[in-house]
């Protein structure tokens, strides 16, 4: 009886054993895809342009405009200027963290000059 007894615990404990490897089998595993996923975010956040790099691309100060071949004998830039100056300094503003520019920076409307 003591050795049904010990027979039975013992293959008790090796079904034990083998249900917990295999839960820290799979618990390693779900380990490396979650690395694997916050390298891939880590490497897309240090790749990509913050609001600031893509200001800095665009403003008046950018270095000189890269110019592509679009083919027909024409050249297109590669990077597009801002369409106004109110335009830019508020995406400067927002680059930076400050919000909406104070009134006094932007341009005055064309209404206000009476054009």
């Amino acid at each position: 009886m003591n050795r049904l007894v010990a027979s039975a615990s013992g293959e008790l404990l090796v079904q034990m054993t083998t249900r917990r490897l295999s839960v820290m089998l799979w618990a390693v595993r779900l380990n490396w895809v979650g690395l694997l996923i916050s390298l891939v975010e880590v490497g897309y956040w240090v790749l990509s342009d913050t609001d600031l790099d893509i200001w800095l691309k665009r403003c008046v100060f950018r270095k000189e405009k890269v110019k592509v071949w679009a083919g027909k004998g024409q050249y297109k830039t590669k990077v597009k200027s801002y369409d106004n100056p109110d335009q830019e300094i508020k995406a400067l503003f927002q680059a930076l963290g400050f919000g909406e520019p104070p009134k006094e920076l932007l341009a005055p409307e064309a209404a206000n000059l009476g054009l």
